[in-house]
């Protein structure tokens, strides 16, 4: 079986296109490679596909994408070439016109034409035997002039894949950014740093300023008009470094590029266009020099209140403070948007705001929400307000409620497990008033209104009065459904949430850590676990248990280790046997995850006799799964088949279990598996780009066992992609290496298999991939082998002292 960068190959060859072709003829079951390209990713966002299953919705998309690129070069290449067309009422009226194509002198005209009247007309020609007796030609030459058109329309698609592949990025990158926020006075500062990151040539920029001063809103505005003006690989935003070392590990989690060896870290990015900010840092001078030095090879911008005056090497923008003028017209908007009415209001409440805070745009924002509060404007003047008389208690407990759940909204039927929050008709009064907006079949609130009811510069009053109704949604989580309950607790144990004081959030933690378990947002309950766990609060060890799975699933192994200890340790004084046992388990899956499968092996199984012994359900079911891993990881498929037969389903599991399946060549399993991933709910994946690149890798193997190297090479080569847009390199290349694995299968292709091997070892020693490279160099060793079996050059001497 073959294992998983960077080259530049098609991803839609002629044989793929020649399969999406025949797909859509007959629309069965069927899977094909071109279903899950960048084209088809981006197509099945528009709403009309919404209503299709999901399944379905691609192979439509698929077809529509070929009718739309085949009709226009049609109607293209017959309006160059002078070469008229009927309109078709009829089969006849088609013939017609494909007996005319065929006369034409142009050989695009000819070769499009076949691939629209074989596979997209209305009335199209049903075999190559038919049509070669309307044109007059034999079968042979209507298959190589099937040939040529394939591999004409393949190369049609080469360009529109790449800009669509590019739109996905920037939409993913410009997502990544801060909402926008209204740059006053600073554009020029915003077309410098523009500037800076969108040459060729790699720089470093430091933006320095006070607090709030505005630096991370420019950055934000200087890297979104970059983006149309230039196609970038990856952008990585690190979040408030302290040190070189944080700066690596961040970029680590966030690129799956080892950054421990600074020369083929640089080596590797080189030849990538990567934004890296490095937001509100704070670094030494000599950290500052390393870091420099790391990054030369990206486009990085640095946000500090220091601005290292003795340091040279990187371009310096200070922030200062706005202009009288500009920051009186920044403060009046500030003052209206936040309620004040225009004119004498909004006019004092900008002088006071500017007399107190001079030109710092993020202190006159806090000065005049400051003044707005003091003046009883919030309750009397803004929209809030007017809308929801104070005493509308169950107009406010709907509004806050929906804003619990957050920017996902609510589905009106879930509206029934929150029937003791949330009234129907309240919602449809707060739709009319644009309170709540109703959108795509989903209620939900702006976040400006969000940020108005969690603002801890309320009064006393207002907070209390917010912190009652969110300890009524978190004491009613219970009735929710699963999913409702996850999104509910993700976000109340936020911060914007949690710091509000008068609900009970360290209770809550101690209630419902578990839920943890079944996010995604480990960042979020991470930083809502230390915190509870640093306090003076007296913590029951599980909740350790839970702490050690987030740093686990972050990729902080050393940390969930001793997490898992203190787990044990402390659940083992108070007697809490299960909570000894989730802890065993943690401890087994850091083992895991590092290699140490005896250390692993031990503690699973230590955690095994507990949950037997204890008949805990879920800790079993998590322990079997944990040691599917395990025996998967050794090679005794078998025994990994046996746990996962005794658990439930998930994805995770699925994956394993259809891997497991391919590998034992019990192929109608197997497909059946793939068909269970195919249709899994996209709210259990933890990322659509690298899910769908670990589905599309599982096909590749599947046809690959099959020793179908062709189909192979194609669901490889897609999946190539999804990582790359995921900014998973390690597994981008890792699929490069299957796809050429396949080439070497076909000695029309093995040169170029080859090839794409002897780059991707190159680019794999970059990444810092022994396993992936030690793969890439068995592939490359066998198809040496073969390549001097059959003639091939060998190439040995391109591949250096590698």
């Amino acid at each position: 079986m073959p294992s998983g960068n960077v080259t530049q190959s098609p991803v839609l060859g002629p044989e793929a296109i020649r399969e999406a072709l025949e797909v859509i003829t007959h629309f069965g079951d069927d899977d094909v490679a071109f279903m899950y390209t960048s084209l088809v990713e981006e197509r099945i966002q528009h709403p009309f596909y919404t209503r299709i299953a999901r399944h379905t919705r691609r192979l439509h998309a698929m077809k529509d994408i070929l009718s739309d690129v085949i009709s226009s070069e049609l109607e293209h290449s017959r309006r160059n070439a002078k070469t008229g067309a009927i309109t078709e009422h009829s089969s006849e009226d088609a013939i017609t016109n494909i007996q005319n194509d065929a006369r034409s002198h142009s050989s695009v005209v000819r070769l499009v034409s076949f691939l629209f009247y074989r596979y997209l007309s209305a009335y199209r020609i049903e075999s190559n035997r038919a049509f070669a007796e309307i044109i007059n030609k034999t079968v042979r030459d209507i298959q190589r002039l099937q040939k040529r058109a394939m591999e004409y329309i393949a190369d049609q698609f080469v360009d529109a894949e790449h800009a669509s592949r590019q739109r996905i990025l920037r939409s993913g990158m410009i997502a990544e950014l801060k909402n926008d926020v209204e740059i006053v006075g600073r554009q020029s500062i915003v077309s410098e740093i523009t500037r800076q990151i969108t040459p060729q040539s790699k720089s470093f920029t430091l933006v320095s300023g006070a607090a709030g001063i505005g630096k991370t809103a420019v950055v934000c505005e200087a890297i979104r008009q970059g983006l149309s003006k230039k196609d970038f690989d990856a952008l990585v935003w690190v979040k408030s470094p302290r040190s070189i070392f944080d700066i690596g590990q961040q970029i680590e989690q966030m690129l799956e590029v080892s950054v421990m060896n600074p020369e083929a870290f640089r080596s590797f990015t080189q030849n990538l266009e990567i934004i890296v900010v490095l937001d509100g840092a704070v670094l030494s001078a000599s950290e500052l020099k390393d870091t420099i030095y790391l990054l030369a090879s990206c486009h990085t911008v640095m946000t500090s209140q220091l601005q290292y005056r003795n340091l040279n090497g990187f371009k310096r923008i200070i922030l200062p403070d706005l202009p009288k003028a500009l920051a009186i017209q920044l403060v009046h908007k500030l003052a209206t948007n936040a309620g004040a009415e225009e004119g004498d209001i909004a006019d004092a409440a900008a002088r006071w705001a500017y007399d107190n805070a001079g030109g710092n745009p993020g202190q006159l924002q806090d000065f005049v929400r400051q003044y707005v509060l003091d003046s009883e404007l919030i309750i009397t003047n803004n929209m809030l307000a007017r809308l929801l008389p104070r005493n509308d208690q169950a107009a406010r407990q709907a509004l806050i409620t929906i804003c619990i759940v957050g920017s996902q909204g609510l589905y009106k039927d879930e509206l029934d497990s929150l029937d003791s929050l949330i009234d129907r008709q309240i919602i449809q009064f707060m739709v009319a008033t644009s309170l709540v907006v109703y959108r795509k079949h989903r209620y939900y609130v702006e976040d400006s209104i969000i940020k108005l009811i969690t603002s801890q510069i309320q009064a006393e009053e207002q907070q209390r009065e917010v912190g009652e109704i969110i300890q009524q949604v978190a004491n009613n989580l219970p009735t929710m459904k699963h999913h409702l309950q996850l999104m509910v607790a993700d976000n109340l144990v936020s911060h914007r949430w949690r710091s509000n004081p008068f609900w009970d959030a360290p209770e809550f933690l101690l209630r419902y850590h578990t839920l943890a378990r079944h996010s995604k947002a480990y960042d979020v309950w991470l930083d809502a676990l230390l915190e509870i766990t640093d306090s003076e609060i007296n913590m029951e060890g599980h909740i350790y248990t839970t702490l050690a799975y987030v740093l686990r699933k972050l990729e902080k192994f050393t940390a969930a280790q001793s997490a898992a200890e203190f787990a044990i340790q402390s659940c083992g004084r108070n007697g809490n046997f299960i909570g000894m046992g989730w802890g065993m388990a943690e401890s087994g899956a850091a083992h895991l995850a590092t290699g140490a499968f005896e250390k692993a092996s031990e503690m699973l199984q230590r955690s095994l006799e507990i949950a037997q012994r204890t008949n805990a359900t879920e800790l079993l079911d998590f322990v079997h799964s944990l040691f599917a891993e395990l025996f998967f990881a050794l090679g005794d498929l078998d025994a990994a088949a046996e746990h996962l037969a005794v658990i439930p389903t998930s994805w995770p599991m699925l994956l394993l279990q259809c891997d497991i399946l391919i590998k034992l060549k019990r192929w109608n399993e197997a497909q059946a598996t793939l068909r269970l991933l195919d249709n899994y709910d996209d709210d259990n994946r933890e990322g659509a780009n690298r899910q769908l690149g670990d589905v599309l890798i599982l096909k590749g193997h599947f046809y690959f066992a099959q020793r179908s190297y062709s189909v192979a090479a194609s669901y490889y080569r897609i999946a190539s992609e999804r990582f790359t847009l995921a900014q998973q390199f390690v597994r981008h290349a890792r699929a490069i290496t299957n796809t050429a694995s396949c080439y070497l299968h076909d000695a029309r292709k093995r040169n170029e298999g080859l090839r794409m091997l002897i780059e991707n070892a190159k680019q794999q020693q970059m990444l810092d991939d022994a396993v992936g490279l030690a793969v890439t160099l068995s592939n490359l060793e066998h198809g040496r082998r073969l390549a001097e079996r059959d003639g091939t050059e060998a190439l040995d001497d391109q591949f250096g002292d590698l």
